[in-house]
């Protein structure tokens, strides 16, 4: 096939659609496509007859989006665009984000902006070097008396510490959103939520073990580091498919720790035990501020799963809301949900 190199050009553009050219060079390439997040099938690319392959597409919709090339059937990355969706599993594709006008809450505003830090620590509860994503707002540094609330912030099966940030762009929800007063200042933590065998992270063990990660490492580890409010009103669980169960199961667990607890896209909720305590303890299940779901329409297996949920819910003395947005198991619904969601905390 010959060495890759590719080329992606971004036209300047105002409007939500804009043109964009897309180059490959695979000398000795039979079939060149380019597979889009925002396609439903894969696009053709044309040779030139010296190795070189493009596309025109006239117009792309505003989003964040992965893609990637296929050569002859094989993934390949784009080698010049250096945004790479952080995934542990799956195949790894490029990130294009492509702003809207004006400027949706995911896009780049000229507003004060937030901190992303990074920590490495040593697990107790796992016994293995573990890392960890924290955002802090604007200004957090020069208001060295206040303490800010706490939302820890999942990610989904096969993805990392960075998916929220890299293709859910939520650092820059954030800092929209509080620099309108639409969400309160808060410090984001984001862990690696494969704490287990990444083939059981989504079963009981799985959980299991992101709850001890959270609770022995994670926390004490950003309390020490950060000023935090310490009661539950305070501090929020949530996250976005694998993550949105080990955030209901292990919030709902812990409404000692979580005052706000819920998730997008759960294809799996806790256990009958969980919300039995809770129907056991009504004062337990009254600390609960909110317990908050959504999912989008064409999921079928989130709304196979939260449908029955609801149900059980509904027995309960829990407070809860959900909400059903138009899209599948996919970014841009979690996206919107997250907006939808941190005007409401704390």
């Amino acid at each position: 096939m010959g060495s890759l190199a590719s080329v992606l050009w971004a036209a300047a553009s105002n409007s939500e659609m804009a043109k964009r050219t897309f180059f490959l060079k695979a000398p000795g390439a039979r079939v060149v496509e380019l597979k889009g997040e925002w396609a439903k099938t894969n696009i053709p690319l044309l040779p030139d007859g010296a190795g070189r392959w493009s596309v025109d597409l006239a117009a792309l919709p505003a989003g964040v989006w992965t893609y990637s090339f296929l050569v002859d059937g094989l993934n390949v990355l784009d080698p010049s665009n250096p945004e790479v969706n952080p995934e542990y599993f799956g195949v790894k594709k490029n990130i294009l984000h492509l702003p809207a006008s004006p400027p949706a809450p995911w896009d780049w505003q000229n507003v004060p902006h937030g901190v992303l830090h990074t920590h490495a620590y040593e697990s107790k509860a796992l016994g293995q070097r573990r890392h960890l994503v924290v955002y802090t707002p604007a200004g957090y540094g020069a208001k060295p008396a206040r303490l800010y609330p706490l939302l820890v912030l999942q990610h989904g099966f096969g993805g990392s510490r960075g998916s929220w940030v890299a293709h859910g762009r939520a650092n820059l929800i954030l800092d929209n959103l509080i620099a309108a007063g639409h969400a309160k200042p808060m410090v984001v933590v984001m862990l690696d939520g494969h704490s287990g065998n990444s083939q059981q992270a989504q079963d009981s063990s799985g959980v299991e073990a992101f709850r001890q990660e959270l609770l022995s490492d994670a926390i004490p580890l950003v309390e020490r580091e950060y000023r935090l409010a310490g009661n539950p009103g305070a501090r929020a669980l949530f996250g976005l498919s694998m993550g949105a169960k080990q955030a209901t199961t292990v919030g709902l667990g812990s409404l000692d720790l979580f005052g706000w607890v819920g998730g997008f896209s759960a294809i799996a909720y806790p256990g009958p035990e969980i919300l039995d305590r809770l129907v056991e303890a009504p004062e337990r299940a009254q600390s609960l501020k909110l317990l908050w779901l959504a999912w989008g329409r064409d999921d079928a297996r989130a709304v196979s799963a939260g449908e029955p949920f609801l149900e059980q819910l509904r027995k309960t003395r829990i407070r809860y809301q959900w909400k059903v947005v138009d899209g599948g198991h996919e970014w841009a619904v979690w996206q919107r949900c997250l907006v939808d969601l941190l005007p409401k905390l704390f």
